[in-house]
């Protein structure tokens, strides 16, 4: 029987460090962490309406809390400066990879719990309330295997929707696994597609007309090892159709956005195609999933894009994608944050690594379109501070961050087929996923008292910037 507290650790950092360059423009590298292992898996900007703009960022941590990794919930002002950070978690691995805002002062965000639930993984939802510190559900969905959630999305209704994976329920041995829960953490309706080998989700959106799009990959249909593999449901979860793209070897998709002539744009790796082992692999989709273009780009090596982001024109049309995720080909380090930014056709205007000595990854990215057009990465670093930390990057509109940084040429070539073995039969489609009583964690949770906390003040040894 797992144990059925969780304990939250409030982290109070006082910076009193330099940034780089002016903060007008918002350009910032900063690493946070101590002697362990701290990674940013997600990041959202702060809602008008908060006293102090800024941005939340989630992860992990095994540097702080309860236990062997715990999730990381941290607080920072415009210029990357860390105002407080939480810790939940409970004596097992808990981790946040995907965290989105509700309202001004509440979020909800999805991972994995090996600290509650019915299996060896289960997803875990929290929604915060009244601010970072209080929360109001943290519930654990699954069953006797892994169950992860490598995303979430809000609807317009306020409910949510969780995508991942999960080898206690389906038709193989790992299903893409669909959650959606209400407000109040319910479960409202639950949906695993797949076949019979690995099939898992890493990103979902809502749609405009109310439905969902997910991305991730299938190894049960396609055209080789693994293919990108995209879905497109209804506002209940029913499959209108799906699609595997790839060639020959490993193919796979890790972010989807829905573009403004209701097509989708999905970003991910290949080694089917391009230069490299494997190579950035966007991909252009029109609203019934036909594909209009692909490009790939990298150098000798690995490269993988793990976000993007769409800049409209004024008239609404896509006039840039902006990319983020590693490379190996090029930079300083064994792996540097990758960044670059196309036109809407996936034509390259520039291109930016980030990092030092070390492994450095880009996980998230999101841009404010303002008068200083801002742009910002997230993800680890093991090249500055000690061991595996947090690494926060802001960068102006043509992204320059003031230091640890070059820039790069990207082979960019065309690759990637759609195959018709990526539309589910009956076989590959099934409603699946129960919730036991030991699979939603409510009154379980209870927090520690005040004095359980552990309240550190000051940057020695927690905070470090580059």
């Amino acid at each position: 029987m797992k144990k059925n507290t969780i304990k939250i650790v409030i982290v109070s950092l006082i910076s009193t460090l330099f940034l780089y360059a002016a903060k007008v423009t918002a350009q910032f590298q900063v690493t946070y962490g101590e002697a362990s292992s701290d990674w940013i898996y997600s990041g959202i900007e702060k809602p008008f309406g908060l006293a102090v703009p800024g941005y939340l960022l989630a992860g992990k941590t095994n540097s702080f809390g309860n236990g062997a990794e715990d999730i990381l919930i941290s607080m920072t002002d415009v210029v990357g400066t860390p105002l407080r950070t939480v810790v939940y978690g409970g004596v097992g691995n808990d981790v946040a990879y995907s965290i989105k805002w509700i309202s001004t002062n509440t979020c909800i965000l999805t991972g994995s719990t090996e600290s509650w639930g019915s299996g060896n993984k289960d997803i875990f939802l929290l929604k915060t309330a009244s601010g970072l510190f209080n929360f109001s559900f943290a519930n654990a969905y699954g069953g006797v295997g892994d169950d992860v959630g490598k995303c979430v999305t809000v609807t317009s209704a306020g409910e949510f929707i969780v995508a991942g994976y999960t080898n206690s329920f389906g038709a193989g041995a790992n299903d893409v696994y669909l959650i959606k829960a209400s407000s109040t953490g319910s479960i409202l309706w639950t949906k695993t597609i797949g076949g019979a080998q690995n099939d898992e989700a890493n990103s979902i959106i809502q749609t405009s007309d109310g439905g969902l799009a997910i991305t991730g990959y299938t190894r049960s249909f396609g055209a080789g090892g693994s293919d990108v593999y995209v879905i497109r449901t209804n506002n209940l979860g029913d499959t209108l159709w799906t699609k595997t793209i790839g060639g020959a070897q490993d193919d796979i998709g890790n972010s989807i956005i829905e573009t403004s002539d209701g097509g989708f744009l999905i970003g991910g790796s290949t080694s089917s195609f391009g230069s490299g082992m494997n190579d950035c692999y966007l991909i252009k989709l029109d609203s019934l999933g036909s594909v209009m273009w692909t490009k790939t780009y990298g150098g000798v090596l690995d490269e993988s894009i793990n976000a993007l982001s769409v800049i409209y024109d004024g008239s609404g049309n896509v006039k840039n994608v902006l990319i983020t995720g590693y490379t190996k080909s090029f930079g300083v380090g064994n792996e540097d944050v990758l960044t670059f930014r196309t036109d809407s056709l996936g034509n390259m205007e520039w291109s930016r690594t980030y990092g030092g000595i070390g492994m450095d990854i880009g996980y998230f990215l999101f841009y404010k379109d303002t008068p200083n057009a801002t742009s910002l990465f997230g993800g680890v670093s093991n090249s500055f501070g000690n061991g595996n930390e947090c690494y926060f990057i802001g960068t102006d509109a043509a992204g320059n961050s003031g230091c640890h940084q070059d820039t790069l040429a990207l082979n960019i070539s065309l690759g990637g087929v759609v195959s018709s073995g990526g539309v589910i039969s009956s076989a590959g489609f099934s409603s699946g996923g129960t919730t036991s009583s030991e699979g939603v964690i409510s009154s379980g949770l209870a927090i520690s008292s005040p004095a359980g906390f552990l309240v550190i003040s000051g940057t020695s040894g927690i905070f470090f910037e580059r």
